[in-house]
């Protein structure tokens, strides 16, 4: 697992909180059984807490709403499309290409862990050629998730807040089905999200311009 890694200051680090949602579309890969997919539509959203030094450097973590799935297609044209609520905790490294300008590109990467509480499935038609038994994997499947995030951030400096346009691609390792005998079975998700987060920093001070203030 990889750690977040960030350095600060505890004189200049600046906090802040927020929120984010955002659009995406995932799928599951599946080795050894031969399943024909299409990207399914992905919804999440929830709370950011932001920590960043004075060279843009830091931490970003969020709790979220978080949906995973994957459709599957049979031979004679149905579809079935299962999709997976998850509540998710991400903490990723958050750094700064330029340090100069307000504005600017960070690049993010770090870990997540999920639960997911609920599922769902619909079928577009009545088959016996899925791949897969959706009855009994509305219960069956692995509730717990872990993985990595990685991806571009776009920050806009507006007055005394910021407005983040990010891209995130998301690997999970964990499988959400039993493996086989062989070990070698694996059932993991893939998703790539377009975010929109509104970052409000906490008022601080800067310790060292109060202390030189004093007189002696």
């Amino acid at each position: 697992m990889i750690v977040p890694l960030f350095v600060f200051s505890t004189t200049t680090a600046q906090p802040a909180i927020g929120f984010k949602g955002g659009y995406g579309y995932g799928q599951y890969f599946f080795q050894r059984t031969a399943i024909n997919q299409e990207f399914i539509s992905l919804y999440n959203g929830g709370l950011v807490f932001q920590y960043l030094n004075e060279n843009k450097a830091g931490v970003q973590t969020s709790l979220l709403y978080m949906q995973k799935g994957w459709i599957e297609k049979s031979v004679d044209g149905a579809k079935a499309e299962f999709l997976m609520d998850f509540i998710e905790f991400e903490m990723l490294s958050y750094l700064k290409f330029s340090k100069k300008k307000e504005h600017g590109l960070f690049i993010k990467f770090g870990p997540y862990i999920g639960y997911s509480f609920k599922s769902t499935y619909t079928l577009s038609a009545t088959t016996d050629t899925l791949a897969l038994n959706y009855d009994s994997l509305q219960t069956a499947y692995k509730k717990f998730d872990y993985g990595l995030a990685v991806g571009l951030s776009y920050t806009i400096k507006i007055k005394s807040t910021d407005l983040q346009l990010a891209l995130l691609y998301r690997q999970g390792f964990y499988n959400i089905l039993e493996k086989d005998p062989a070990g070698i079975f694996q059932s993991i998700g893939q998703s790539l999200f377009v975010n929109i987060a509104y970052i409000i920093p906490f008022k601080s001070r800067n310790i060292k311009s109060e202390e030189a203030l004093k007189p002696d």
